[in-house]
């Protein structure tokens, strides 16, 4: 929690909605799940939500030569999958990508949601560390060009 409270950029594989949707297949509230982890722990920026159909998701596990383990079991994946998609449909902070195709489709339009996102909490802080967003954001990302064109926030 420090990184965040100096309003530094922190990224997350997993979080409280993989809790929900997870525990919330094996019959626990998914919603309620969401409320008590919010109450002491951040509510991200940003969600993105790497859809994909079951079927495709345990032949993607198969195909790396593991084998589905209890909580990929498909009935339980569907669950999860279920609240996972109602999830992103109840908080505008969440973004439902398509991750059914191959990772050179999925991962641009994952780096433009999250550069969106940075480039606002950058731009917000940039005056409390000295710099320009400008170069607040190149520094961050290496000096590269962006997925798109960045709109600044205006407050």
């Amino acid at each position: 929690m420090p990184a965040l409270v100096e309003g530094n950029i922190v990224i997350l594989d997993r979080y409280y909605w993989s809790t929900a949707a997870y525990q919330g297949a094996r019959g626990a509230d998914a919603d309620q799940i969401i409320i008590e982890n919010e109450i002491f722990a951040p509510v991200p920026d940003l969600v993105l939500v790497l859809d994909v159909d079951v079927e495709l998701g345990l032949s993607r596990i198969r195909s790396r030569g593991d084998s589905p383990n209890l909580f990929e079991a498909q009935a339980a994946l569907e669950e999860s999958r279920r609240i996972f998609l109602m999830l992103a449909d109840k908080h505008k902070n969440a973004i439902l990508l398509d991750a059914s195709g191959q990772i050179g489709i999925t991962f641009p339009k994952a780096l433009q949601a999250f550069q969106k996102i940075a480039l606002q909490k950058i731009e917000k802080h940039s005056g409390e560390i000295g710099l320009d967003a400008e170069n607040t954001a190149k520094l961050f990302f290496g000096g590269q060009q962006l997925a798109e064109e960045y709109e600044p926030v205006r407050a």
